[in-house]
Parts: structure tokens; C-alpha cells; sequence
């Protein structure tokens, strides 16, 4: 008899509790390590796995590592490969089937950007993670060759939190290394010499420890809800509490299958991920940026009111575009919209009002103005290397182009394009949720969090009559005969909102194709941000669809549909549909969405308005 010490991850399936339905849980596969002595009976073995020669066995086992650990032949047998190995056992000494653990995700890709997924750690990895977990009471051994880890998403986010370890134990074996039985330890052996190294030999045994789990805000039947309403086309959705921050819907499509990481991913599915144009593993929530739009329009309108430059009552006479130097720049409206004030302007999306606001405003001060709305850097979610956009000024451009003072100098034209959203003016849709949460504020905004108090993260400095005014035009927008978005009002719902129609390309660089139709690639982006209820606001939303051209009728409606259900069905009116990240390897951590409807803020305005951070606990 002899006596051998294994790793061993055991099978443990978990599934829903109390706290919420689970997004990623622990499934097991099964696999065929064989220990090196096998090599005799490679022709034996091969005939029992699909498609294998011996040769492929004896160069696994050959090419091993090590000649002390068991080598997988076979990762994720069949049914019938099992049954098969099963069946010859006693004839095949050293193979045995071993369980291993991996995540699936029971939703696949509603959650895919959010969650992510885990892959098998490299092996030019394992030197780093041992020096990064050190200090970690189980040692060098945090990570192990074919250990799992969390690569993208809250998987990678939470990697340490979510990680639990694996236990260790002895195992009893025969001359043909089949396992007799296990102990946890040797002091309780008859034997008077394996009880003398007892303590010795047992110091690397453990119990496995089981991971974190993780409790997200982010409601599964609005993140549903909006994976469907996006549908194949290229863009995403972020829908949070106007007060707290929290998440509750963070969509992005086109979208993939987190499960396929699970496993060995094969060159035909990479690739397929890899060359998609609409880049599929892109959270364009989060790392997505573009053009505003008309969307920035508030905090041009912000600026101009804050510095007191203009009143809500001042009027601006649009005929169709107005002179900036040398070009002209036209309004969307051709025609022109005639004599409007600032809610006249923010409804019906005049360009001529904004370029004259930002012209007589400047664009450091609008740029100002931004920053406190959060533009230019990150929210803080701290998922997915999250990125911070551009909130440009004269600064930025003569950073950006320090090689050529031409170039660096700030033009009216930057700026007439830059205070309507196009120009060098850039925006991630989370960056726009969380703006129109803090116009929509009347009480403390902090970081956008999962699971915590929300911290508030700055304040914006503008009179509470001056947020009434932007407030009232965003109303306008929705209810006004004018407004861009009148075709999108509910009667049972008052709420504020503002289209956006972002050029990608300058019209005369615009390709069509035969039948005279825009070519995809060149077409708008469409954009709409909204809050709601007017009143006493709760949530606030952002859509972007990438080439979707119209704000009003390709935006606005997938918002609209998401406020009906929010605020009608009466799922959401009790339910706590939340989402969990589930334990993977017996030991992972899971991570569970339980958010019942959110409160209603008071109604008191104020003059110092905070912005809402965006933290990981906000999810």
C-alpha cells in the first residue's frame, strides 16, 4: 500500500436562495488525467475516447510537466466516453475520471459584458499571481496550473473576493494508483512512523474555502428587458437610481456567449468574436465612445445660465445656421426655428442657440461645467477598464497636438461644433446616465454602486432656478408640440428627456449606396437620455445606437419601453429580481442582483447639486 497526496476541487452545485436568482453558477465537467504509468495501455485507453490514436496519448503523457502529477488526456468527456472508461476500468490502472469545475451562466449573454467570464489561468501567469497573493494564507499555491480565474467583467473585477481555494487531503492507493479510500490527516494512523511525520507531512492539508458572494443591484428583468429591446443592433443601455447611483440595467449588444470561455475556446469561435465589426467583447457601455450629441446640450445650457452670461429668458433668432468666421454652421432645422428662449431650445434641439451660447460662454467654461457633471473621467464603476472619454478645452487641444502650435490652437469652429456635442467632444453612455441622473437630482448623488451607501463624489455649482430651467426644456422635449421627442409622451408618465443625433462622419465624406441609402457605417448614431418621473425623479436612462441615425424614433422608444415597465408592471413594483455570480470550482463566490424598487427622493431643489459616483458595489 501506498500513500500519495492530490488537489482535489470537489463537485458542488448551488443554486438559488433568499437573496435573488443566480447569474453564474458552479457546474461540473469531467476530465481523464492519467497518472504516468499508463503508458503500456495507451492502446487500450484510445479507442474509448472519440478520435484519438495512441500515439496521442503516449505524446500527452510523454510531453507531460511533471512526472509526479496526473496528465488530462481529455477535457469535458462525453457521456459515452464516459460510460466507455467506466465500463474497462479494472483494466486501465492509473486512469481515473476526475470532476472539475466551471462556470456556466444560466442567462448566457444577457449579462455577458457585466459578469464576463473566466478562463484557464497561463502558465506564463502563475509567477505573477503567486507574488501578487503572497500574502495570502495558503502561499504560493493561490493559483495552480489548470485553476480557473475571472478575465473580464465582475469576474475579473472581483477575482479575489470571488475566489475561494481548494482543499488538499490524502488519498489511498493501490499498486495501480486506483484510490482507496481519503483521510484528512495522518495522526490518526496505526502505523508508528507515519504518526511520528504526522505533522510534518500534514501541513500543506486544508479544508476548501469557499469564495465571496457577491450581491449586485442590477435587476435581471430590466436587464432582460432592455437585451431584447436592443436586439441585434450595435449599442447599449444604462438605466440607475437618480438618488443612490445604483445600477439597475447595464445592456450592451451585439453581445457573446460567456460559457464558451469556459471551456477551450476554439480558433473558429475566436475568430468569429475576434473580426466581428461590431466587436462583440466591446462593453461600448463602459468603454464605448462617441459624439454626444445634442445630449451635451444641458451642460452647454448649464454653463452659459451658471456663468451668468445668458438667462432662461434670452432669445436667439435661428434661421436655419449661423456664421462662425469664414464657415457657416448650419441648425438641423434648415428652415430655422425662429425666435427661441432656452426651453424652446433645449425642446427642439435648436443649433443655432447653442452655438451662439457657446460661443459668448467660452468652451473652458462649458468645459468646466462638464467636469462637474462627471464628463471626462471615468464614473468609477471599476469594470472593464472603464474609460473617461474626452471633455475637451484650449488645454486639452494644445496637449493633444504639443508637436504643432497650428494645430494646438483653439478655433470658434472647435467650439461651435464641441457645445452641441460633435466635434472633439466625447461621452461613454454610462458618463450620460449618470448627467442626466444629477439634472435630474434633488438629494445626494454618489458613486454609481453595487451594494454600498452611495458616496458622493462632487457637486454641481449652479442655482436650483437654473436646474428648474434646464429641467423644464428636457419636459419640453417630451411635451411640448415642438418637442424633438412629442411622439414618444405617455399620458399615464411626465417625464423630461433629450434626443441625440451624433454625426460620425462630415456630410461631405458620407458614402451611399445604389438606391441612394446611407452605407450602415456612415450613418448617425441615435441618442436619448431621460428621467423619470418629472416630479420626483427615481430613475434616469441612457441609449445609444450605434448608426441608428434618428434619437427620437430609434432611442427613444427602447427608453420609453423600459420607463413603462419600470414604473407599470407590477413585477416592478414588488419584485427583487436581482442577480448573484455563483461559486465556480467548488469554491467561487457567486454574484446575486436582489434590488426591490427604489425609493422616491424628496422634492427640495438645491443650489449645490451632488453628482451621483459610480462604484462597483453600485452594480
Amino acid at each position: 500500500m501506498s500513500r500519495t497526496r492530490e488537489r482535489v476541487v470537489e463537485a458542488v452545485v448551488e443554486g438559488a436562495d433568499s437573496a435573488g436568482p443566480t447569474l453564474a453558477d458552479p457546474s461540473s465537467a469531467w476530465d481523464l488525467p492519467v497518472k504516468l504509468d499508463v503508458l503500456s495501455l495507451a492502446s487500450r485507453l484510445a479507442p474509448l475516447l472519440d478520435g484519438t490514436e495512441p500515439a496521442e496519448v503516449i505524446e500527452a503523457i510523454e510531453t507531460a510537466p511533471s512526472r509526479w502529477r496526473p496528465v488530462v488526456l481529455r477535457e469535458e468527456l462525453s457521456p459515452d466516453e464516459m460510460t466507455r472508461v467506466m465500463a474497462r476500468r479494472p483494466w486501465l490502472p492509473g486512469v481515473r475520471i476526475a470532476s472539475r469545475h466551471r462556470r456556466v451562466y444560466p442567462d448566457r449573454d444577457v449579462f455577458a459584458h457585466l459578469l464576463g467570464y473566466m478562463r484557464e489561468v497561463r502558465s506564463d501567469e502563475l509567477a505573477y499571481l503567486r507574488e501578487r497573493y503572497k500574502d495570502k494564507k495558503q502561499g504560493s499555491d493561490w493559483y495552480r496550473s489548470g485553476d480557473m480565474m475571472g478575465k473580464y467583467g465582475l469576474e475579473s473585477a472581483y477575482e479575489p473576493y470571488l475566489r475561494g481555494h481548494a482543499g488538499a487531503y490524502w488519498a489511498q492507493v493501490d499498486v495501480h494508483g486506483r484510490e482507496l479510500g481519503r483521510s484528512a490527516g495522518l495522526d490518526n494512523q496505526d502505523d508508528e512512523y507515519f504518526r511520528s511525520i504526522a505533522h510534518f507531512l500534514d501541513r500543506g492539508l486544508r479544508p476548501e474555502v469557499p469564495g465571496h458572494d457577491l450581491h449586485l443591484t442590477i435587476r435581471r428583468d430590466l436587464q432582460a428587458l432592455a437585451v431584447r429591446l436592443l436586439g441585434e443592433r450595435s449599442g447599449a443601455v444604462v438605466m440607475m437610481e437618480v438618488e443612490t447611483g445604483r445600477v439597475l440595467a447595464l445592456a450592451n449588444a451585439p453581445r457573446f456567449d460567456p460559457d464558451i470561455f469556459s471551456r477551450k475556446i476554439t480558433p473558429e469561435d475566436w475568430a468569429i468574436l475576434r473580426d466581428d465589426p461590431d466587436h462583440p467583447l466591446v462593453d461600448k457601455a463602459l468603454q464605448g465612445v462617441y459624439p454626444p450629441g445634442s445630449t451635451w446640450k444641458m451642460i452647454t445650457a448649464a454653463a452659459v445660465l451658471g456663468s451668468d452670461t445668458w438667462t432662461e429668458r434670452t432669445r436667439v433668432s435661428c434661421n436655419g445656421g449661423y456664421k462662425v468666421g469664414k464657415r457657416r454652421f448650419h441648425c438641423w432645422k434648415r428652415r430655422g426655428h425662429g425666435s427661441v428662449n432656452l426651453r424652446d431650445a433645449i425642446a427642439q434641439s435648436c443649433d443655432v442657440y447653442f452655438y451662439r451660447a457657446g460661443l459668448a460662454v467660452g468652451i473652458d467654461e462649458v468645459a468646466r461645467y462638464a467636469a462637474m457633471f462627471g464628463m471626462g473621467r471615468p464614473t468609477g464603476v471599476g469594470l472593464n477598464a472603464e474609460v473617461g472619454a474626452i471633455n475637451p478645452n484650449t488645454a486639452w487641444k494644445r496637449k493633444r497636438y504639443s508637436g504643432n502650435s497650428r494645430l494646438g490652437q483653439w478655433s470658434a469652429g472647435d467650439t461651435a461644433s464641441a457645445v452641441i456635442g460633435q466635434g472633439y467632444t466625447l461621452a461613454t453612455p454610462m458618463q450620460l446616465a449618470r448627467m442626466t441622473a444629477t439634472l435630474a437630482n434633488v438629494g445626494p448623488d454618489g458613486e454609481v454602486v453595487m451594494h454600498s451607501e452611495p458616496e458622493i463624489v462632487g457637486t454641481v455649482d449652479l442655482a436650483a432656478s437654473h436646474f428648474k430651467a434646464i429641467r423644464s426644456g428636457m419636459l419640453g422635449v417630451i411635451e411640448d408640440s415642438r418637442g424633438t421627442a412629442r411622439s414618444q409622451r405617455l399620458q399615464s408618465l411626465a417625464f423630461a428627456g433629450k434626443t441625440g443625433t451624433a454625426q460620425v462622419v462630415a456630410l461631405s465624406n458620407v458614402r451611399r449606396n445604389a438606391d441612394g441609402t446611407v452605407i450602415e457605417r456612415f450613418r448617425d448614431h441615435a441618442l436619448f437620455v431621460a428621467f423619470a418621473p418629472y416630479d420626483k425623479p427615481e430613475v434616469a436612462i441612457s441609449v445609444l445606437i450605434e448608426h441608428g441615425e434618428h434619437g427620437s424614433t430609434v432611442a427613444a422608444p427602447i427608453a420609453i419601453s423600459l420607463l413603462k415597465y419600470y414604473f407599470n408592471s407590477e413585477i416592478a413594483a414588488v419584485a427583487g429580481s436581482g442577480a448573484r455570480v455563483g461559486q465556480s470550482g467548488g469554491n467561487r463566490g457567486r454574484a446575486a442582483a436582489s434590488s426591490p424598487k427604489p425609493p422616491s427622493p424628496g422634492g427640495r431643489e438645491q443650489a449645490f447639486v451632488p453628482v451621483p459616483g459610480v462604484r462597483p458595489e453600485d452594480l
